[in-house]
């Protein structure tokens, strides 16, 4: 899964500005929404069901420059 960013030119065609080859915050946000797109993709390229969605619609995303980590012993929030 990857992003695409375009601008339009003069013209109004799309020209595309960059390729992300990651996994980008609205696929994480889908994913918390139940719509996990990044595990439907590999199924649907293995020829295999891909599961309906039930979506929440009023689910929010905040993102932040940070991170937490998660091991046996403990929970380490980085700010």
């Amino acid at each position: 899964m990857f992003g695409f960013q375009y601008k339009l030119d003069e013209k109004g065609t799309p020209i595309i500005l960059e390729c992300n080859p990651r996994v980008q915050g609205t696929m994480v946000l889908s994913t918390f929404a139940g719509a996990n797109l990044i595990y439907s993709a590999v199924k649907c390229l293995l020829n295999e069901h891909v599961p309906d969605f039930n979506i929440d619609w009023n689910t929010r995303f905040i993102r932040y420059w940070g991170g937490i980590a998660i091991n046996k012993n403990e929970v380490i929030e980085l700010l």
